[in-house]
């Protein structure tokens, strides 16, 4: 019997301090919970995290790194290393989190299927809907490297600068945010509820809308789960196709309204497919673009190939139709004498004297309303003493006035272009490449006199596109330097210029202001090393590519460059003649 008791007794105080137990273990959690996110302990405000009024951390979030690993030599990789910690070290306190989160693999998967369906029923639907057969290849890609074992998870990369007061941390934080951009890590200031999720990351769950969700093939440079990258997704991800990818056989776009300017250098040697490839652009940059298109026609083959594709253009011979040197007088006469001496000069590769004679030539005849290359000829013929220049000048004026014989009742090439299609503008004829070089210029400069105004945002009218431009290039100067201006000026005037080379050096002293101007650089085969070691100056192209793929590329394979991004595709590119 007291047994008995003593076993009920003790299981009721066994039970009893197990209650008190777990009341006890509910009340340190709550205690410890509200401690942690008490206001007066931790109070997240303005990108800021302070604790208990004397301790202050600057959160920044990265976002994207422009390059990985490969991307860099091991010396450039070293640097760049070196680079990153001498930026951190500015702080005397930083932490870098990286959170890795797991998901569900299979549930990923399945939405992964059920998108790709979805959009299997758009394009079928919708056949030429590039977008979404660019996404479907993207996810099927996904698809496949998680077969092949990658790990979906997602993650998130921080910076955390700590100081003792609000505005030292926030100086710090700046710095060197501006800092990691200098070297191509773009960070942003992260946000509060960004700046929560890492305080309640050991006690609450992660939320989907807070990571990124990715595998290892996406993960950046300068992290421990460093792979190869891509250019921005959107400039590859929508546009105009250029191609497939060499070494996943992707299709790669150009989206011209994402990059900083809209011009396009095409490098290649005769053969390697540059022709067949400028062809393929313009015409695309016509339709999706919705912008007019020049061509200058130097052989003939221009034409040609456009009538073997059946592509509807207009042909304009600047022997039937003037190029219009007396025209635009909506601009004043002063800018129009420094323009038309710019292109005479130019062309005709003037020195300083002769083109200072010219200058006053031009000066005081349209002062004089001589507006015809006769009238010039005669004033030249009176009032020019050297005997050297002024023949020179009459030899000039002469062979401008075969271009435009008469003013009169002539019909000016601008105004009969057609402003919605594909213009070619035929030089087959012109045998004197100073006349040539005037025609080119007179165009370029008149079309930079129309389509400058009322320009809208993001408006691209016109699209001038010169296959083997070096004729015009090479002899360009930083004193006479016109195309240069326009490369310069071109997107917010509407106007965007596509040009193609042999090689670099032969584009003159003003190769630096095209190539960096250039929101498009397509280099094709070559097999000379150095002509690669060139390219280096203008892309990361990495040696073991030189020496491996670079050198051996097949005709209408390239090496391509998106302004603002280093790094480059390699791209097996569309053309016409593929299509057939």
């Amino acid at each position: 019997m007291i047994i008995s008791v003593l076993v009920v007794t003790l299981f009721f105080i066994y039970r009893i301090l197990s209650l008190v137990l777990a009341v006890f273990v509910i009340i340190m959690v709550i205690f410890l919970r509200s401690h942690h996110n008490s206001p007066g302990n931790v109070l997240v405000e303005q990108n800021i995290i302070k604790f208990n009024n004397n301790f202050y951390r600057y959160v920044l979030l990265v976002e994207d790194i422009r390059a990985d690993y490969r991307d860099f030599s091991e010396s450039t990789l070293r640097s760049k290393i070196a680079s990153f910690y001498k930026v951190i070290s500015t702080s005397n306190n930083i932490d870098i989190i990286l959170r890795k989160i797991p998901v569900d693999k299979l549930k990923y998967i399945d939405s992964i299927l059920n998108e790709i369906q979805n959009l299997r029923i758009i394009i079928e639907n919708d056949p030429s809907n590039e977008k979404a057969k660019r996404r479907m290849e993207i996810l099927r890609t996904i698809l496949s490297k998680i077969e092949e074992g990658e790990i979906p998870f997602r993650y998130q990369m921080f910076l955390l600068i700590s100081g003792k007061d609000m505005a030292s941390v926030t100086e710090s934080g700046r710095a060197i945010k501006t800092g990691l951009e200098a070297i191509g890590i773009r960070c942003r200031e992260a946000k509060d509820s960004e700046i929560s999720s890492i305080l309640s990351s050991f006690i609450l769950p992660v939320s989907k809308g807070k990571t990124k969700i990715t595998t290892s093939f996406h993960i950046p440079f300068m992290t421990p789960f460093s792979i190869e990258k891509e250019p921005r997704y959107e400039l590859i991800e929508d546009g105009i196709p250029l191609g497939k990818e060499i070494l996943h056989s992707k299709t790669v776009f150009w989206n011209p309204f994402e990059t900083n300017n809209r011009h396009a250098i095409v490098i290649g040697p005769s053969g390697s497919g540059k022709t067949e490839f400028l062809l393929w652009l313009g015409t695309l940059i016509n339709i999706k673009m919705n912008s007019s298109v020049i061509f200058f026609d130097l052989k003939g083959d221009i034409k040609k190939r456009l009538r073997k594709y059946k592509i509807d253009f207009k042909v304009l011979n600047p022997l039937v139709y003037t190029v219009g040197s007396f025209s635009d007088w909506n601009i004043p006469n002063e800018i129009k004498i420094i323009q038309l001496e710019s292109i005479i000069s130019s062309s005709f590769k003037l020195n300083r004297v002769h083109s200072t004679v010219l200058y006053s030539v031009l000066k005081n005849s349209f002062c004089d309303r001589l507006k015809s290359w006769e009238s010039i000829k005669q004033y030249t013929q009176t009032n020019v003493e050297d005997f050297h220049v002024k023949n020179l000048l009459l030899r000039i004026f002469d062979m401008i006035k075969y271009l435009e014989p008469f003013q009169e009742n002539s019909k000016d090439i601008l105004e009969y272009l057609d402003l919605k299609g594909i213009n070619v503008i035929d030089l087959t004829l012109i045998k004197s490449d100073e006349l040539r070089k005037y025609i080119i210029y007179s165009i370029i400069t008149r079309i930079y006199n129309r389509f400058s105004l009322d320009i809208k945002d993001n408006e691209n009218k016109i699209s001038i596109i010169m296959d083997e431009a070096w004729t015009l290039l090479k002899d360009e100067s930083s004193t006479y330097s016109l195309i240069a201006d326009i490369i310069k000026k071109g997107r917010g005037h509407g106007i965007s210029l596509v040009m193609s080379s042999q090689n670099l050096e032969d584009l003159g002293e003003n190769l630096p202001i095209y190539v960096d101007n250039a929101g498009l650089l397509v280099v094709m085969n070559n097999g000379d090393k150095g002509y690669w070691n060139q390219i280096e100056r203008f892309a990361n192209v990495r040696q073991s590519d030189i020496d491996d793929v670079l050198e051996y590329f097949g005709q209408g394979e390239a090496m391509v460059r998106f302004l603002g991004d280093p790094r480059p595709l390699l791209v097996s590119l569309f053309t016409f003649a593929d299509k057939k």
